[in-house]
C-alpha cells in the first residue's frame, strides 16, 4: 500500500521536493523506502527497483562505511536484489545478493548458501535468480 497517499497535493509537491533536493537526507530515504511497495503493487517494477536503489544509497551514505552484519541490512539488499531481477538488472541483483550474503557470514559466523535465500520471497523468479547465480556466489562458502 502506498502510505503516502493521504498526504494532500501541496504537501506531497514539497515533499518529493525535498527528496529529490536531498538525496542522501533521511527525509529522502524514507520516502524512497516508503514508494517501494505502492510501485511494485502497480507493477512499475523499474521504478520500485530506482527507488529501492535510492533507499539502499542514502542508507549506505548515513551508515558507517564497511559496516557489516547487520541482519535488516541484508533484508534491504535481498529486496534490491529482487526488484533488480524483476526489472531485468541481474547483474544489480547478483551485486546485491552478494552483499547479502556478506553481511549474513557476519551474523551467523559463516556464509550461507545462495540458495538457503530462497524463503526471502514466494516468487518463481527468485528462485530462478538464486538457482542462477549460486556456482558463482556459493563459490566462498
Amino acid at each position: 500500500p502506498d502510505t503516502l497517499k493521504g498526504l494532500s497535493l501541496q504537501a506531497a509537491q514539497l515533499l518529493f521536493g525535498f527528496a529529490n533536493d536531498h538525496p542522501l537526507h533521511r527525509v529522502s530515504a524514507e520516502v524512497s523506502r516508503r514508494r517501494v511497495a505502492a510501485l511494485f503493487a502497480q507493477g512499475r517494477l523499474e521504478e520500485a527497483a530506482a527507488a529501492q536503489r535510492a533507499f539502499v544509497g542514502a542508507l549506505a551514505a548515513m551508515l558507517p562505511e564497511g559496516l557489516r552484519g547487520v541482519r535488516w541490512l541484508a533484508e534491504v539488499h535481498g529486496r534490491l536484489a529482487y526488484l533488480s531481477e524483476l526489472s531485468g538488472e541481474r547483474g544489480q541483483a547478483t551485486a546485491a545478493l552478494e552483499l547479502v550474503l556478506d553481511n549474513l557470514q557476519v551474523v551467523f559466523n559463516y556464509r550461507p548458501v545462495v540458495q538457503s535465500l530462497a524463503g526471502m520471497f514466494e516468487s518463481e523468479a527468485w528462485w530462478k535468480l538464486l538457482d542462477v547465480v549460486a556456482p558463482e556466489l556459493n563459490r566462498l562458502c
